[in-house]
Formats: C-alpha cells, structure tokens, sequence
C-alpha cells in the first residue's frame, strides 16, 4: 500500500486520505493519534492479499484537512466523515480494525450504523468514561502544577518523548516523523487529549455504550507492556463486548500493529475469516 499519493474525498466534516490495497471482503484500517495511516504498513499488505483494504487519515492527521474547529476531531464527526468517505468509495458493510483512537471512532460508527459493521477489531484503545490517567497526563489534574504539566507533556517533545516511553517490543523504534506529524497535526494530538482528560465521562460514555452494544464477532488485541492502557484495560474492553476474545501481545507496548505486525495481521485474518462464515 502506498502512503504518497491518498484519494482525497470531500466529506461534511472536511476532505480525508484513503488508501486501498487488494481485493475481497472490505477492511478498514483507522490510525490513532501517534501517527497516521502508514502505521499499517507492514499491516495492510498481509491483510490485502485476502481483503479489499482501505486505511483512512482521520481529520487532522496525515494527508487529511486540519480543521480549525477541535470539536471536528471528536470521534463522533470523525466517524461521520468516515462513514462519508467510504460511501464514496462505493464500500457498504465492512470489517474495522480500531487502534487507539481509532476505537473509538469505530465504535462511534458502529453506534452510528450498526449494519455497516460485519466485524470489529479493537486495540490499545479506550472505551471507559472511567479510565485511570495514567502518570505523567495525571499531572494535569494537581492544582497549580497542572498547566506548566500542560505545556510540556503536548509539546512535540513531550508528545515524541511519551510514544518512545509506550513502546514494549525490544529493538522497534518509531518514526519520529510519522508519531508527530506536521505541527498543525501536533496541534490536533494535543486538542484530542486536553479534551479526553478534561471529559470524559461526556466523550467516552456513549463509546462504552457502544462496545456494550456490538453485535459482531469482536477481538481485542492488547501488549502486555502498554503504559497508556494497561493489560486491566484490555480485559475490562473484551469482557464488556458481548462477543469479544482478547488476544494478549507478550513484550509488546502501546503500538502492536507496528510492533508485532506479522501477528497482528493473522489474529485480524482469522477474525475475518470467522466473520465471512456468519
């Protein structure tokens, strides 16, 4: 799959990047906020020698638009512009693999339009209202300290500083260029997370309710060595959807597409292929 020259579709929400690779039952891939869609590169082709595969920028990532309203970020117009872009692309009823903030804009779709979804892969990712905050981001909430704490921890040295932390596999290293992007894509990582932190039971509670309502063959795929979402994270996802299994990655940090690809790609053809029998 090539990451140089996306289709550009127009949406209300404004125009995203999509990549396609392969042919065969629908998957579609959605990035998190460490990054863009080249995080499925060593993902996408294992998948698309099986699946028609179609990796999405969300807005304010990659090669999609960077609106000016942080609001557009939120999974809810996220999903939206999603939904539109596949809809331009001629694709119905899919397969979505979630990975951090790509869950819950999957699942956000999934609540949108439930028919559209035939399975659902999610990972490193939150669905809780209720999620612990993990240190140093706990530092935004202790009186005085909180906005120096703000300042640096969504700079672009405390964002690439926090993503090298979250890494579990031994010798992978992430592409400083790729976890960061541009700076307004920067600029988008830290809108997404002051206003997660700040509320979150507004922003997350219709996410549990989501997960809570899948209907699909579902499977959760968590590291063992994650920092942001800790392996209690993973458990707690797979137990609240009513058919999930979790699948858990041993050395592996935050990033289990990118460091462990080959394996990810065959826990998620497997899903896929339990998903095409039903």
């Amino acid at each position: 799959m090539r990451f140089d020259a996306p289709t550009r579709v127009p949406t209300p929400h404004g125009t995203v990047a999509v990549y396609e690779e392969g042919s065969g039952p629908p998957v579609v891939l959605l990035h998190g906020v460490f990054g863009a869609s080249p995080v499925w590169a060593e993902v996408a082709p294992r998948l698309a020698a099986r699946h028609r595969v179609i990796a999405i920028d969300l807005l304010g990532f990659g090669h999609s638009d960077r609106p000016a309203d942080p609001e557009a970020l939120w999974a809810a117009n996220q999903a939206s512009a999603v939904r539109a872009a596949l809809d331009a692309i001629g694709v119905g009823r899919a397969a979505f693999v979630g990975y951090d903030y790509g869950g819950p804009v999957a699942l956000t779709l999934s609540a949108q339009e439930p028919g559209r979804v035939s399975a659902m892969v999610l990972s490193a990712t939150n669905a809780f209202p209720d999620a612990p905050v993990p240190f140093p981001l706990s530092l935004l909430f202790v009186p005085v300290l909180g906005r120096a704490a703000e300042a640096m921890l969504f700079g672009r040295m405390g964002l690439w500083q926090a993503a090298r932390m979250a890494v579990g596999t031994k010798g992978f290293a992430l592409d400083r260029r790729l976890v960061l992007g541009d700076r307004a894509q920067s600029r988008a990582v830290a809108a997404l997370f002051r206003r997660a932190l700040r509320q979150m039971p507004a922003r997350y509670g219709p996410v549990e309710l989501a997960l809570r309502a899948l209907a699909v063959p579902t499977l959760v795929i968590w590291g063992d060595r994650d920092l942001f979402f800790s392996l209690d994270q993973g458990r707690r996802t797979a137990a609240a959807a009513p058919s999930a299994e979790l699948r858990v990655y041993e050395g592996a940090g935050h990033f289990t597409a990118e460091e462990q690809p080959a394996r990810f790609a065959e826990d998620v053809l497997a899903l896929l292929a339990v998903s095409e029998v039903r």
